[in-house]
């Protein structure tokens, strides 16, 4: 029911494809981050050769990126005024879009299409989701608001698609921290799973829990290090950092970091050419706060590189007992949109689920749960 309205819509960016091989003007890519090669290397798949990289980071200028240099705004806007422009970034397209614009780009100038599959599984997305259409009208029925709906519509036109408006109509802001959907007030026992250098924990201070006990899980020795410094200053709540994955079984794993970004305990996330391992050692949640019956726990947070349904799997007896805010990012795989929130229901048929965006493409969405 609801594929067949998206099924009407036109793959956009195939046509985008077509056009970009047809201009004749030079096509510049606005940000030189770490996937510039694997984006260099696909539009030439197409036949799409761009002129240079531009960005903002002065620290990028006059360097080569992926055979390009990189020039500043400056030159962009003297000697490429005529430009056309793909913005390269996930996450900050609106915000550079804008920036152009305020600086006398016009809009027609501006890629509003992202053609790049940067994950395998993009590629047969809607297909997959054809062949998935009983769980997936499922899911939009399961969906507590209306809200929650728009963002899997829009999600799914994107992919049809590929146009960016659809997902700039969804974009949200406070990632993991929906104040419409989460009480803070109730929140004394945070776990952070996929903590990073610490800025979740950061962001979760600003909206409460400011005498709260925190559990941190990063798997990444050097990163969990910087975490203990940019969280040393808290005073008034407990912080624990462990130094491991969470997953389904307690362990040692190969991982797999891709792209210089991107580290996980699961297979077939990334692709590209630059692959280092390393090994991470892996716990359950059950595992950690099981011996400790009177540990309540109010409020999980998952953001772990396709790594979730299974450390959902090793934290079902926590999330039974303590009937936790549940924020999973559900993004990582293709089939997370749907095992997730039935792992979910599984654990608690009471679970009401809400489904939002935070990005200008298809990554940052996230699934929360609450009693």
């Amino acid at each position: 029911m609801m594929l067949d309205k998206i099924e009407l819509l036109s793959e956009e960016w195939k046509e985008e494809v077509i056009r970009l091989k047809k201009l004749d003007c030079p096509i510049i890519l606005f940000g030189a981050g770490c996937t510039s090669q694997f984006i260099v290397d696909q539009l030439k798949e197409y036949g799409i050769f761009p002129a240079a990289f531009c960005d903002n980071n002065k620290d990028k200028i006059g360097s080569m990126v992926a055979g390009l240099q990189v020039i500043s705004v400056e030159q962009l806007l003297n000697e490429y005024r005529t430009a056309y422009i793909y913005i390269t970034t996930q996450l900050y397209y609106t915000e550079i879009k804008h920036q152009l614009c305020s600086l006398g780009i016009g809009q027609e100038q501006i890629s509003k299409y992202d053609i790049i599959f940067q994950m395998e599984w993009e590629k047969e997305f809607f297909n997959y989701c054809k062949k998935k259409e009983e769980e997936l009208d499922w899911l939009y029925h399961n969906l507590a608001d209306e809200k929650s709906r728009k963002v899997l519509f829009n999600r799914l036109a994107f992919f049809r698609t590929r146009n960016r408006e659809y997902m700039t109509q969804i974009r949200d802001k406070n990632q993991y921290f929906d104040e419409e959907i989460i009480d803070f007030n109730n929140i004394n026992t945070f776990v952070d799973c996929g903590m990073y250098t610490g800025d979740t924990i950061i962001g979760f201070l600003k909206f409460g829990g400011q005498e709260c006990e925190i559990w941190g899980f990063e798997p990444d020795s050097e990163i969990a290090d910087i975490a203990r410094k940019e969280l040393s200053d808290i005073q008034k709540c407990k912080v624990h950092i462990i130094n491991k994955a969470t997953s389904d079984r307690n362990g040692v794993v190969k991982v797999r970091e891709s792209l210089g970004v991107m580290q996980t305990i699961e297979n077939s996330i990334w692709g590209g050419n630059k692959e280092i391992e390393k090994s991470f050692e892996t716990c359950t949640l059950d595992e950690v706060f099981g011996t400790n019956l009177n540990k309540k726990i109010d409020f999980i947070k998952m953001d772990i590189e396709g790594a979730e349904f299974a450390s959902l799997t090793g934290a079902e007896m926590c999330i039974r007992r303590n009937q936790p805010v549940l924020a999973i990012c559900v993004y990582h795989k293709r089939e997370d949109l749907f095992t997730i929130p039935k792992l979910i229901l599984h654990f608690n048929e009471n679970y009401k689920l809400y489904l939002r965006h935070y990005s200008d493409n298809q990554t940052e969405t996230v699934f929360y749960a609450c009693v």
